[in-house]
Formats: structure tokens, sequence, C-alpha cells
């Protein structure tokens, strides 16, 4: 399989699989507005103090921009507690007792912008395919990367730096057809 048919089939399966609100502008499809990045249940030592928050969970409220129901870019940031629609701000004194620290890496690294960021690496990777050292490097900085940032949280979006990595390693090792020998029976 071609690296940038890989790409772009994960690129496919994320835009589809993203509910937004959304509006047709001609063929592009611009979606802003504010959503929130689910990071966990309220814990017990915060419903203990505020039991009326039971069935509230903590997240991270941002507003953004994205193009066929993916976020290109989030910006406006703010731990908040929420419950279906509702929600409210946890002030800086008690983000500790609600678990919450700084923003999650899903905020920082929004699924377009990997997508934009990792077609720019593939390009380059398409340009420099003739050093193999360098593809090879490339290769394991961008799966060493994919990991770093699936632990930090990322969570379903590290699928597209991990085909990018694996777009490369077919780039790296794949045979050319060119080179290929004849098959002989």
């Amino acid at each position: 399989m071609k690296p940038i048919l890989l790409f772009l089939t994960t690129a496919l399966v994320l835009l589809l699989s993203a509910p937004r609100e959304a509006e047709a502008k001609g063929i592009v499809i611009i979606n802003t507005g504010r959503d929130i990045l689910y990071m966990h249940d309220v814990p017990e030592a915060a419903l203990e103090q505020l039991p009326e928050l039971a069935g509230y969970k903590v997240g991270y409220k941002y507003s953004m921009f994205g193009v066929f129901w993916l976020d290109f870019w989030r910006w406006d940031g703010e731990l908040v507690v929420y419950k279906d629609t509702e929600y409210a701000p946890i002030p800086a004194s008690e983000q500790a007792l609600f678990g919450a620290g700084s923003a999650p890496i899903g905020y920082h690294a929004p699924p377009g912008l990997l997508l934009v960021l990792c077609g720019i690496l593939l390009a380059i990777a398409s340009a420099l395919k003739r050093n193999r050292k360098l593809m090879i490097g490339l290769t394991v900085g961008t799966a060493a990367g994919t990991a770093a940032l699936y632990f930090m949280g990322l969570g379903l979006s590290t699928i597209i730096p991990a085909s990018a990595a694996v777009g490369l390693l077919v780039m790296t090792y794949g045979t050319d057809d060119s080179d290929a020998e004849p098959y002989a029976e």
C-alpha cells in the first residue's frame, strides 16, 4: 500500500468518526464553536465537599476551528466541570481538589494540526527517500513521538502520526517496482 494512501485513509476515518456542528461553504465544510474535552469524572474528594456535583465530569472547554469535522486549531481553553450541556469553570484555587492541572495534550495537538504536520513530514521524507539513514531516523523519531503522545493521553488521534510512521517505514523499506526482478516459474 502506498504511504500516502494509508495516510489519506486514516484521515478519512477520523473525519467520519467526529460528530460536530458544521456549515457548508460550497464544497468545504467549516466547523467552529466550543467543545469540551473529557478528562475524568469528578474525584471522590471533591464529591465529599460538593455532593451536588455527582454525575459531573472534569473537562477542558475550548473554542475551535475545523474543516470537515476535524479540529485544526483550539484556543481559549479553561478547566470546567460539566454534565450534558451545563458547565462551570473551575477556579485556580480549586483545581487541585478536582485533580485538574494543566491543559490536556489533546488541547494542544488537535487532529487536524497533526494531519497537516504529518503530511509535511511525509512530503519532506518523499523528497529525501534516497537517504536511507535519514529515513530510518525519521521513522524511529515519528514512532517514538507517537508513543509519547499516546502515553501523554492523546488517545485515538495518535492514529495520525502512527500512520505517518508506517508510511515512512514503507517508504524506507518498500521496493521500487523498477528494481523488482521478473517473476520466474
